[in-house]
Order: C-alpha cells, then sequence, then structure tokens
C-alpha cells in the first residue's frame, strides 16, 4: 500500500502588541490576534522589567489561558501598580511609590473598553495595605461608571481569590467578585517577602 504524502507548509499569524507607557511604568498592554472578537482586561500586580516583546512568566500565562478560551480576540493586561517591583522588595513602603497618579484612570478607560474584567492580583491585597487602598479605589471607579457588572475574579476549585503564576497548568475558574471595595480590609500582613502566588 502506497504511504500518503503530507503537504508541509508554513502557518503564519499577526499579533500587534500595544504598551501604554509613561517614563518607567506600564499602565497596560495589549494583546491582539483577532480584531473582530472583543477583548478582555486582566487585571495583575504590577509589570515586569522586560521591553514590548520580552515576556514575563505571568504574562505568558494570562495570554495563553485568555486565547484558549477563543472568546476574546485580545487581552490587555493592567495592573495595580505601574513601576515594576521585585517580589524581594515589595512592602508598604515601595509599592506606596510604585504607581502613577494618572494610573487608574487609564485603567478605567480601558475597563470601558473590553467586554470583560479579570481580577487576578492573588493575596497581594490580604499583604499589604496600599494594595487592598488601591482595588478598593478601581471598585469605586467602575461603579461610579457603571462597569462593576463586567467584573469577575479569578480562583482556585475552592473559589479562593489566585494570581496566574498559582494556577500554573490548571484550568482557570472565574467567580463572581468577592472583594468588599467599600470597606476594603485591612493588610493581614506577616511576612516580608511576597510569595511566589503574586
Amino acid at each position: 500500500m502506497a504511504e500518503k504524502k503530507v503537504k508541509t507548509t508554513t502557518v503564519t499569524t499577526e499579533i500587534l502588541i500595544e504598551k501604554r507607557v509613561k517614563d518607567d511604568s506600564t499602565y497596560w498592554t495589549k494583546y491582539t490576534w483577532d480584531k473582530n472578537k472583543p477583548a478582555v482586561l486582566v487585571l495583575a500586580n504590577y509589570p515586569s522589567k522586560l521591553g514590548i516583546v520580552e515576556e514575563d512568566l505571568t504574562t505568558m500565562l494570562i495570554k495563553n489561558e485568555v486565547y484558549r478560551m477563543d472568546d476574546y480576540g485580545a487581552v490587555i493586561i493592567g495592573n495595580l501598580f505601574t513601576k515594576p517591583i521585585s517580589r524581594n522588595t515589595a512592602n508598604e513602603r515601595t509599592l506606596a511609590d510604585a504607581y502613577e497618579i494618572d494610573s487608574m484612570t487609564e485603567l478605567l478607560k480601558v475597563t470601558k473598553k473590553v467586554e470583560k474584567v479579570i481580577v487576578s492580583v492573588g493575596s497581594l491585597t490580604n499583604r499589604y495595605q496600599i494594595a487592598s487602598d488601591r482595588l478598593a479605589m478601581y471598585g469605586r471607579m467602575c461603579s461610579d461608571e457603571g462597569q462593576l457588572d463586567k467584573i469577575v475574579e479569578l480562583a482556585d476549585g475552592q473559589h479562593k481569590p489566585k494570581h496566574p503564576l498559582a494556577l500554573q497548568g490548571d484550568h482557570w475558574t472565574l467567580v463572581p467578585w468577592t472583594f468588599d471595595w467599600e470597606n476594603p480590609p485591612k493588610s493581614r500582613r506577616k511576612k516580608k517577602v511576597v510569595e511566589a502566588d503574586e
């Protein structure tokens, strides 16, 4: 029996990368692979120091998972803080200096342009009061602009809020946003180092 010949082909695609920056701050980074589908905003903690083409592990995990959802043609990765922070140096003081004054306004602008917002900050808001306060500010602004109904939260199987790094290899579970932005919790931070799930 003759072997069936299989043609070798080259498959190509284009991904548009846009980044909103000011000095050493990154407000958001957008990846678009299908402009005919809606976009989703994933809210994480802080950006890395990488350039526009390089990607850190958090970015790769977010982009890959949103692509696999097949409902969206673009993902915007925004952050509570706009300046790069090392996990080993995160504390109330360094985080208080790690954002631009207009960063929440920029987040709100992209929030209005997306179909869904996925909050994926993990336990950062439990560890640092400044993170809790900034997430509460985001919630208040979204409430004022009628955007709360599009916000969900990344969680594990027990509905515990998670950061994408903590779910490597696991399917994302999206649940209603449980953060009390009207009465933000006080920080329960006891450790000096932000753990790997951030």
